[in-house]
């Protein structure tokens, strides 16, 4: 069973779309902001970090320079579009070691990750007996932990759930599923469009 995961990290921006949270903090982008005094990506690189099963991280959006990590990384410019962002970071973690292996995807902007939360969802996603996983919340947990949360629920006969904005698949899978990313990112906001 695979021990080490590589991971990429979406953390890129639309320059021309202003943003309140970034102006209010007087970043460019949002994976800069200002959490306990460190910008927003690097909590969750250090959340990474924590975890003895993750190996190579692809950061997608950011500079190298723009973040002192303390650990390496590395770096993928900012691309036009969600979508190509994770494009960008599959092909990166494919031309780091081009064999076929479970990677795990998320974005920049969830700087309460920890290192147990990560080894939680691969430990959740084990045997690895599918091609792709979405880490999931239910709507009455994200609620009681951040009851300001504004996020988009999916209806599911269990429940109501929303992202995690953790993933972990197979890197072919990744590159086979290319539309279906695409479709799911364009209608992230819309549940009527992801349930149909």
């Amino acid at each position: 069973m695979q021990e080490r995961f590589d991971v990429f990290i979406t953390a890129g921006y639309d320059p021309d779309k202003q943003d309140r949270v970034c102006a209010a903090a007087g970043v460019a982008h949002k994976s800069l902001v200002p959490v306990v005094e460190m910008p927003m990506a690097w909590h969750v690189v250090q959340a990474l970090a924590e975890s003895d099963r993750i190996g190579e991280v692809v950061i997608v959006g950011l500079e190298p320079g723009e973040i002192d990590f303390g650990v390496p990384v590395h770096h993928v410019p900012n691309q036009p579009s969600l979508w190509a962002s994770q494009n960008a970071g599959l092909r990166k973690l494919r031309e780091l070691n081009p064999d076929d292996r479970y990677v795990i995807a998320l974005s920049a902007d969830i700087a309460l990750l920890t290192g147990q939360i990560v080894d939680s969802f691969i430990e959740a996603c084990e045997p690895f007996e599918q091609d792709v996983y979405w880490g999931i919340v239910r709507k009455d947990v994200m609620l009681a932990a951040f009851p300001e949360s504004r996020r988009t629920y999916l209806p599911l006969r269990e429940g109501s759930f929303c992202s995690s904005d953790l993933y972990l698949g197979r890197l072919t899978a990744g590159f086979h599923i290319q539309e279906r990313i695409r479709y799911f990112i364009e209608n992230r906001k819309n549940v009527l469009a992801l349930v149909w």
